[in-house]
């Protein structure tokens, strides 16, 4: 999330604003910043990637957090952030012989 609000803000390198496609509408919208997602074809190198789940995330972060006025700021309040259903494998339970539930 943090690397996505470099971003948006121009404090990320232009090799990391290549990795990412912002979507601009024509229309204005709650969401000021829409991010594409990448089409996958593999869960290694794919689904559990940053460029995959970067903007998954960035899409369901509220816009509290988004609008924070520095990237301190933003450090702080992306902390309390709880995300619900989680596409991340870090969230996911784990079950042996079984795999991610």
């Amino acid at each position: 999330m943090i690397e996505i609000y470099k971003i948006k803000n121009g404090y990320a390198p232009t090799i990391i604003n290549s990795l990412f496609e912002i979507v601009d509408l024509p229309y204005n919208l709650r969401n000021d910043l829409k991010i594409k997602s990448q089409n996958v074809r593999t869960v290694f190198y794919g689904t559990e990637s940053l460029i995959f789940l970067a903007p998954r995330l960035w899409n369901r972060l509220p816009n509290i957090y988004k609008s924070a006025n520095s990237l301190t700021d933003f450090k702080i309040k992306i902390r309390d952030w709880q995300c619900e259903n989680c596409p991340c494998r870090l969230c996911k339970t784990y079950v042996s012989q079984l795999g991610f539930l």
